[in-house]
């Protein structure tokens, strides 16, 4: 198993990566804007910080920009992996970046999703790219108020559908993103 840090909090991450926990980090758009700075100047911290795979979403919402955005964010480091979201111009734009055209592996791509299960096998047998779940709960009362698309697909139906995902392996994984959040750590501890 390995632990991913879902943030672009980098004081939270250099706290973590203390413990010699955190084996790699996934941000997106909103963790992004929520620190105030800028995407490009976040990754390079976060690079210097974790040696590991590093997951960083495209902010375009149109799969030209989606993959130009992906293009740069492969120049930054070694060990970033280009994120896509789930939808019709991230489907586009992540094919296009794992076809042969384009000088980038499709380890070097995930596709993001907080579970739309019918996409999620369509994803693999169009694209066969990595995948990353926003799973952020282990119940489905908790994951109904964090992710609603839950209350459609719950976790069963969920982790049936990641149980398919084709060409699972070591090295073809899924992600598991969890966001810590003070209101239900709290919760949990109780």
């Amino acid at each position: 198993m390995k632990f991913f840090l879902d943030t672009a909090d980098v004081g939270e991450l250099r706290e973590a990566a203390a413990s010699g926990l955190v084996d790699g980090v996934t941000t997106n758009p909103s963790l992004i804007a929520k620190t105030g700075r800028k995407l490009d100047s976040v990754v390079r911290e976060i690079v210097e910080i974790v040696d590991g795979p590093i997951s960083v979403e495209t902010i375009s919402t149109d799969s030209a920009g989606m993959i130009k955005e992906g293009l740069e964010f492969v120049k930054i480091h070694k060990n970033i992996v280009v994120k896509a979201p789930l939808t019709r111009e991230g489907l586009k734009a992540t094919k296009a970046l794992a076809s042969e055209g384009i000088a980038l592996g499709r380890r070097r791509i995930t596709l993001s999703t907080s579970g739309v299960v019918p996409e999620i096998a369509r994803a693999a047998t169009e694209i066969g790219c990595l995948l990353a779940v926003s799973f952020h709960a282990t119940t489905d009362e908790v994951r109904d108020r964090l992710v609603p698309i839950n209350k459609r697909w719950n976790i069963e139906t969920l982790l049936e559908a990641l149980r398919a995902y084709p060409n699972l392996s070591n090295s073809e994984r899924i992600t598991f993103e969890y966001v810590m959040l003070d209101e239900v750590r709290g919760a949990l501890k109780g």
